[in-house]
């Protein structure tokens, strides 16, 4: 027992006593010099004012501060002597760093979009159908229609009947149905196809040539459209949505025996070739945003929904 006690006493006085502010200040200046010193140094070097003052804006954000935070906790438990938790700490720090960066972003999403439809604009055939699923449109306070995030879907079917490429526009999409809600209803002019609609109209698509069907999902859409053979078994159709929606829209269609092409827009990857700056490699949500978009349409391709 009491050789037991000097031994516990002996690694006590081996292990140096650790002050725990040195330790957190220490480990914030190292953390500060890599996150923060470098990247604004070569901002600086190559970018210039304007990009400096991006980077900053950048620091300020929360997953710029998740990063920052988790170095900072792995590099203290390093210190510490405590290796499991400080590995932990900074392989998250790398996890968070890795999908938050528009470099990976743009490598998962560029070869995505790519399946769809890689064509340039000058290679669109014309059409008889084009087929527009909804998604891209929103309601604005006062009850009129805006393009939403996914907008330029719209935008595309609009510029392609004005170059003359397609002879009907067909837009998709219900409320989402409900037994009940928390407050208010839904109106019409909460229907993806009454917004694409009236904002087709304003564009300068006639009415005559606006056609709608219904649909809640991706799937009940191509459900919708497979009722309509008259668009694409004897004529021309093809179905246009975000890049990053299209190879799974594509995939349904094809599971329901829908002869259509696809037509992409919205694409959220830069274009290959673009130079590479110090922005591409600074964490930002909008990263992290088209990763977790890009996994939903993966996992739902897989269970082929």
């Amino acid at each position: 027992m009491n050789q037991r006690i000097e031994t516990q006493s002996a690694r006590a006085r081996a292990t140096p006593p650790h002050s725990s502010l040195v330790d957190w200040m220490g480990s914030f200046i190292r953390i500060s010099s890599l996150l923060v010193a470098i990247p604004l140094i070569i901002a600086a070097s190559l970018g210039g004012k304007s990009v400096v003052e991006k980077v900053l804006t950048a620091f300020t954000q929360p997953i710029y501060i998740t990063l920052f935070g988790l170095l900072w906790i792995g590099s203290v438990m390093a210190k510490r002597g405590q290796k499991g938790a400080s590995r932990i700490a900074r392989g998250l720090a790398i996890f968070v760093w890795v999908v938050s960066c528009n470099y990976t972003k743009d490598t998962i999403l560029r070869e995505w979009e790519s399946r769809g439809d890689a064509r340039a604009w000058e290679e669109i055939p014309s059409y008889d159908y084009i087929i527009v699923l909804g998604g891209g449109t929103a309601k604005r306070p006062d009850g009129n229609a805006q393009l939403g995030d996914a907008g330029d879907r719209v935008a595309t079917a609009a510029r392609l009947f004005h170059r003359g490429l397609v002879e009907f526009l067909v837009t998709t999409g219900d409320v989402l149905t409900m037994k009940s809600t928390f407050a208010g209803r839904f109106e019409d002019d909460d229907k993806p196809t009454s917004q694409t609609i009236q904002l087709w109209k304003e564009l300068g698509v006639p009415e005559e040539r606006i056609m709608s069907i219904g649909g809640q999902n991706t799937s009940s859409e191509m459900d919708e459209l497979k009722a309509h053979p008259e668009w694409w078994r004897e004529k021309r159709c093809a179905i246009l949505t975000s890049a990053l929606h299209l190879p799974r829209a594509l995939q349904l269609a094809k599971a329901r025996g829908i002869v259509a092409d696809g037509i992409a827009s919205d694409y959220q990857s830069a274009t290959l070739g673009e130079p590479l700056t110090v922005l591409d490699f600074i964490p930002n949500q909008g990263a992290v945003r088209d990763l977790h978009l890009w996994f939903k349409e993966w996992i739902a391709m897989k269970i082929g929904r």
